[in-house]
């Protein structure tokens, strides 16, 4: 069996130390976390090294889990300009040496980096010091950062299937995405289809068809426009479902305000702490195409509307929608010119034809397997280099 292989062995990680080098967004930084919580379970020491724009956030959270979280400083690569690229170069060696630092201190068995520019300098930083490197690839398009690493990293392991014809320059491994351990709970629940007094809690009725409706951080603001417009211009006979529409953080009033003419019944919050609960209610998904989102809605096997974020690196919300939509159970719809025109011509096949859309509600666990935090522990513990006593 390959370094990159994972296998159905007792963990081993009693005395081993792993470093995560992870940040930039929750998307990262959670799965990490799930990693770091399942190696500690089984005897592992963690240190977290965090960097990005929510680094004083994901501080907190990690301490908070129990683990040593230590802030290290990244930057991002700026455009193609000279004076701007040799700031760069000055600014990466600089943040590469502290993380040698912190390295040498904390003496890791194996780093394992979750993609984006926020792992880059522990992630050479773990090279320079002899430390195994391990990537983690969140996404069907490989990142920018995780490319570069590849052609020094033991191996990396991968969420969703890879469009073909990347270049990745190291053995790679599906492990699957590692996911918040109460979306697990629930989707394994043998209750009932709903939480009855979940939908009570939130003001929704029992029995409704539920459409919910979600943009995460990045993406919210142009769903928060075109859903309520959608469903305004749906026939008055086809507005038999109820809506949960999650904002975001400062557009509930606005939102509201826009769904003043659509005459549905409509519950907004600017979040849900209960995810799990709402995409079991859920009849059907209008949102983004993260990598957690794609492989939330297959935990939990809703079918979706799936709008990328446009402006996503590489456009790699697109390549992860196909994957469900090649399997039926997502419509990809771009937000473009065709966006208000296409969306409420779902929603009306969408109630039309409510027993169709019924049939593509199926998990899908090859995109969703409970034990990927597992998986992950398994490739690190088969690439890491214990030290002799």
């Amino acid at each position: 069996m390959s370094s990159c292989e994972t296998s159905n062995s007792e963990f081993a990680t009693a005395g081993l130390h792993l470093a995560i080098a992870a940040g930039g967004t929750g998307g990262h930084f959670y799965p990490a976390l799930a990693v770091a919580k399942s190696f500690a379970s089984a005897g592992g020491r963690v240190t977290v090294l965090i960097s990005g724009h929510q680094c004083t956030r994901h501080l907190e959270a990690a301490r908070a889990a129990g683990f040593e979280a230590v802030a290290a400083p990244a930057v991002r690569l700026p455009r193609r300009s000279a004076p701007a690229l040799v700031g760069f170069a000055a600014r990466l060696l600089l943040y590469r040496h502290r993380a040698r630092v912190i390295l040498r201190r904390t003496a890791p068995d194996v780093l394992l980096a979750m993609g984006s520019y926020a792992c880059v300098p522990a992630a050479l930083a773990a090279l320079a010091e002899g430390v195994p490197l391990v990537l983690h690839e969140a996404n069907a398009v490989v990142g920018r950062a995780n490319r570069f690493l590849s052609r020094w990293a033991k191996c990396l392991a991968t969420s969703l299937p890879l469009v073909p014809g990347q270049a990745i320059r190291c053995p790679q491994v599906h492990t699957g995405l590692p996911l918040r351990s109460e979306l697990l709970a629930v989707a394994s629940s043998t209750e009932g289809t709903c939480s009855g007094d979940w939908r009570q809690r939130n003001g929704l009725q029992p029995e409704l068809p539920l459409l919910l409706v979600f943009g995460g951080s990045q993406g919210a603001k142009a769903l928060n426009g075109a859903v309520p417009e959608a469903v305004a211009r749906m026939p008055e006979g086809c507005r038999d479902f109820q809506v949960l529409h999650l904002c975001g953080a400062g557009a509930e009033r606005r939102v509201r305000a826009s769904y003043e003419t659509a005459k549905a019944s409509v519950v907004i919050k600017e979040h849900e702490t209960e995810m799990g609960q709402a995409y079991r209610a859920a009849d059907l998904a209008v949102c983004r195409a993260g990598a957690g989102t794609v492989c939330e809605l297959a935990l939990f096997g809703v079918p979706s509307v799936l709008i990328p974020l446009p402006t996503a690196a590489d456009d790699h919300q697109t390549a992860n929608a196909r994957i469900l939509a090649k399997r039926g159970s997502a419509f990809l719809l771009p937000e473009s010119e065709n966006l208000k025109r296409e969306l409420p011509r779902l929603l009306i096949e969408w109630r039309q034809s409510a027993s169709t859309w019924r049939l593509r509600a199926a998990p899908q666990p090859d995109l969703a397997p409970p034990d990927a935090a597992a998986r992950i522990v398994r490739v690190l513990l088969n690439n890491a280099c214990r030290k002799a006593n």
